[in-house]
């Protein structure tokens, strides 16, 4: 499950967000892009973004 203030990977794009709301009802994140917008999508739809070491 994902977590507020989480970075991850959205979709096949690679674009960097950040989780900002979780509903484990309905297996959904919003997350906030680097622009300032906002979507709702599904766990699918998003990744972990891992750090490198």
């Amino acid at each position: 499950m994902y977590k507020v203030d989480e970075k991850v990977i959205v979709n096949l794009s690679g674009e960097t967000a950040t989780v900002k709301t979780v509903d484990e009802r309905y297996h959904q994140v919003e997350v906030q892009y680097e622009d300032g917008s906002y979507e709702v999508l599904g766990w699918h739809k998003v990744r972990r973004k891992v750090d490198e070491c």
